[in-house]
Protein backbone atom coordinates (compact mmCIF):
# COMPACT_ATOMS: atom_id res chain seq x y z
CA UNK A 1 0.00 0.00 0.00
CA UNK A 2 2.72 2.43 0.32
CA UNK A 3 4.62 1.63 -2.35
CA UNK A 4 1.53 2.50 -4.12
CA UNK A 5 1.14 5.78 -2.33
CA UNK A 6 4.52 6.89 -3.12
CA UNK A 7 4.08 5.56 -6.71
CA UNK A 8 1.14 7.75 -7.06
CA UNK A 9 3.21 10.87 -5.54
CA UNK A 10 5.67 10.41 -8.17
CA UNK A 11 3.48 10.29 -10.78
CA UNK A 12 1.67 13.16 -9.59
CA UNK A 13 4.95 15.16 -9.19
CA UNK A 14 6.25 14.14 -12.43
CA UNK A 15 3.51 15.24 -14.29
CA UNK A 16 3.05 18.55 -12.70
CA UNK A 17 6.66 18.87 -13.66
CA UNK A 18 6.84 17.74 -16.92
CA UNK A 19 2.85 17.35 -18.62
CA UNK A 20 4.06 17.59 -21.83
CA UNK A 21 6.27 14.15 -21.66
CA UNK A 22 3.53 12.27 -19.81
CA UNK A 23 0.79 13.70 -22.18
CA UNK A 24 3.35 12.26 -24.77
CA UNK A 25 3.88 8.87 -23.54
CA UNK A 26 -0.19 8.71 -23.65
CA UNK A 27 -0.32 10.06 -27.53
CA UNK A 28 2.83 7.72 -28.34
CA UNK A 29 0.95 4.74 -26.70
CA UNK A 30 -2.35 5.76 -27.96
CA UNK A 31 -0.80 5.63 -31.13
CA UNK A 32 0.68 2.20 -30.57
CA UNK A 33 -2.56 1.05 -30.26
CA UNK A 34 -4.00 2.39 -33.26
CA UNK A 35 -1.36 0.86 -35.21
CA UNK A 36 -1.90 -2.06 -34.09
CA UNK A 37 -5.59 -2.31 -34.77
CA UNK A 38 -4.42 -0.99 -38.00
CA UNK A 39 -2.48 -3.87 -38.79
CA UNK A 40 -5.05 -6.37 -37.45
CA UNK A 41 -7.56 -4.76 -39.43
CA UNK A 42 -5.52 -5.66 -42.46
CA UNK A 43 -4.67 -8.39 -42.05
CA UNK A 44 -8.52 -9.44 -41.87
CA UNK A 45 -9.77 -7.59 -44.81
CA UNK A 46 -6.92 -6.22 -46.12
CA UNK A 47 -5.71 -2.42 -46.00
CA UNK A 48 -8.12 0.53 -46.80
CA UNK A 49 -8.34 3.81 -46.40
CA UNK A 50 -11.80 3.52 -44.31
CA UNK A 51 -9.74 1.61 -41.69
CA UNK A 52 -6.55 4.12 -41.33
CA UNK A 53 -9.25 6.63 -41.18
CA UNK A 54 -11.39 5.21 -38.54
CA UNK A 55 -8.17 3.57 -36.50
CA UNK A 56 -6.78 7.69 -36.67
CA UNK A 57 -10.04 9.75 -36.84
CA UNK A 58 -9.29 10.17 -33.36
CA UNK A 59 -5.84 11.79 -33.20
CA UNK A 60 -5.91 15.08 -33.90
CA UNK A 61 -8.74 15.07 -30.81
CA UNK A 62 -6.57 13.08 -28.23
CA UNK A 63 -3.67 15.70 -29.36
CA UNK A 64 -6.17 18.85 -28.58
CA UNK A 65 -6.96 17.09 -25.68
CA UNK A 66 -3.43 16.68 -24.79
CA UNK A 67 -2.28 20.26 -24.92
CA UNK A 68 -5.21 21.34 -23.21
CA UNK A 69 -4.40 19.05 -20.18
CA UNK A 70 -0.61 20.46 -19.86
CA UNK A 71 -1.96 23.62 -19.92
CA UNK A 72 -4.75 23.06 -17.34
CA UNK A 73 -1.66 20.80 -14.98
CA UNK A 74 0.70 24.19 -16.23
CA UNK A 75 -2.54 26.53 -14.27
CA UNK A 76 -2.56 24.50 -11.57
CA UNK A 77 0.66 24.44 -10.78
CA UNK A 78 1.38 27.99 -11.22
CA UNK A 79 -2.11 28.67 -8.90
CA UNK A 80 -0.54 26.06 -6.02
CA UNK A 81 2.83 28.11 -5.87
CA UNK A 82 0.69 31.59 -5.95
CA UNK A 83 -0.75 29.80 -2.82
CA UNK A 84 1.90 28.17 -1.35
CA UNK A 85 3.64 31.72 -1.54
CA UNK A 86 0.43 33.87 -0.03
CA UNK A 87 0.35 30.98 2.77
CA UNK A 88 4.21 31.90 3.46
CA UNK A 89 3.17 35.36 3.62
CA UNK A 90 0.07 34.87 5.70
CA UNK A 91 2.71 32.63 8.21
CA UNK A 92 5.41 35.39 8.38
CA UNK A 93 3.17 38.18 9.05
CA UNK A 94 1.22 36.59 12.15
CA UNK A 95 5.01 35.47 13.62
CA UNK A 96 5.47 39.40 12.79
CA UNK A 97 2.47 40.23 15.04
CA UNK A 98 3.09 37.40 17.58
CA UNK A 99 6.97 39.02 18.17
CA UNK A 100 5.26 43.03 18.34
CA UNK A 101 2.73 41.76 20.54
CA UNK A 102 5.51 40.33 22.88
CA UNK A 103 7.78 43.24 22.79
CA UNK A 104 5.11 45.58 23.63
CA UNK A 105 4.01 43.81 26.23
CA UNK A 106 7.87 43.46 27.41
CA UNK A 107 8.20 46.88 26.59
CA UNK A 108 4.93 47.60 29.47
CA UNK A 109 7.14 45.21 31.85
CA UNK A 110 9.98 47.29 31.30
CA UNK A 111 8.05 50.44 31.36
CA UNK A 112 6.61 49.49 34.88
CA UNK A 113 9.24 48.18 36.41
CA UNK A 114 11.31 51.60 35.52
CA UNK A 115 8.63 53.97 36.63
CA UNK A 116 8.02 52.62 40.15
CA UNK A 117 11.52 53.06 41.12
CA UNK A 118 11.45 56.52 39.91
CA UNK A 119 8.23 57.56 41.31
CA UNK A 120 9.79 56.87 45.11
CA UNK A 121 12.49 58.85 43.77
CA UNK A 122 10.39 61.54 42.86
CA UNK A 123 9.03 61.28 46.65
CA UNK A 124 11.93 61.06 48.14
CA UNK A 125 13.60 63.81 46.82
CA UNK A 126 10.53 65.81 47.43
CA UNK A 127 10.60 65.19 51.14
CA UNK A 128 14.80 65.60 51.08
CA UNK A 129 13.69 69.12 49.27
CA UNK A 130 11.38 70.54 52.13
CA UNK A 131 13.95 69.17 54.85
CA UNK A 132 16.87 70.41 53.73
CA UNK A 133 15.44 73.64 52.52
CA UNK A 134 18.60 75.89 53.90
CA UNK A 135 20.84 74.00 52.28
CA UNK A 136 21.56 74.96 48.85
CA UNK A 137 24.43 72.41 47.84
CA UNK A 138 21.96 69.50 48.99
CA UNK A 139 19.26 71.01 46.97
CA UNK A 140 21.05 71.25 44.16
CA UNK A 141 22.44 67.79 44.34
CA UNK A 142 18.62 66.83 44.65
CA UNK A 143 17.47 68.76 41.63
CA UNK A 144 20.63 67.16 39.51
CA UNK A 145 18.81 63.58 40.92
CA UNK A 146 15.23 64.82 39.74
CA UNK A 147 16.70 65.79 36.69
CA UNK A 148 17.97 62.49 35.77
CA UNK A 149 15.48 60.55 36.84
CA UNK A 150 13.20 63.03 35.08
CA UNK A 151 15.48 62.21 31.64
CA UNK A 152 15.16 58.49 32.12
CA UNK A 153 11.31 58.27 32.48
CA UNK A 154 11.57 60.57 29.04
CA UNK A 155 13.73 58.09 27.22
CA UNK A 156 11.22 54.88 28.26
CA UNK A 157 8.48 57.11 26.96
CA UNK A 158 9.82 58.69 23.97
CA UNK A 159 11.08 54.49 23.24
CA UNK A 160 7.75 53.24 23.48
CA UNK A 161 6.21 55.96 21.56
CA UNK A 162 8.54 55.40 18.33
CA UNK A 163 9.66 51.67 18.65
CA UNK A 164 6.87 49.83 18.74
CA UNK A 165 3.98 51.67 17.13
Amino acid sequence: MKSLKSTWKLTKGLSEKYPAVLLGYFLVGYSFISVIRLIIKAKRNGPSVEDLYDVFSALPFMWLLAMSIVKIIQERSKLRKIQDELAREQLQRQITEIQLSALREAEKVLQHKINNPLAVIALSLSRLKRAVQRDRELIDEANDIECASQRIGSVLTDFSRTQLR
